[in-house]
């Protein structure tokens, strides 16, 4: 049913760019979305398994995300770091070798 769904909604979306300005693709689209929907729910428990499988990596990864920030915060890089602080003054070390 999902892939008979997947079908029409890719059909009627292939008859939109093509210029058919019927209203068939409209309906096909429609269908295909309502097939869709109605295979959601009817399957619930499928439906909860694959939002909380979406919720686990989009937590994991804003985690992830932000100990990567702090980990850049403190290393002193990035555009949240202190510039002004962080950064060693490599002008001196070049005229220093340049003169030898």
């Amino acid at each position: 049913m999902i892939f008979f769904g997947l079908i029409l909604v890719i059909w009627g979306i292939y008859l939109i760019f093509r210029g058919a300005l019927r209203i068939v693709p409209y309906i096909l689209l429609a269908l295909g979305f309502v097939m869709i929907v109605l295979f959601f729910l009817s399957h619930w428990l499928l439906t909860l398994l694959i939002l909380a499988i979406i919720m686990y990596f989009v937590h994991t990864g804003r985690q992830r995300n932000e100990a990567f920030r702090n980990q850049y915060r403190q290393a002193g890089f990035g555009a949240n770091s202190d510039s002004d602080t962080n950064r060693r003054d490599i002008s001196d070390e070049a005229e220093q070798s340049d003169s030898k």
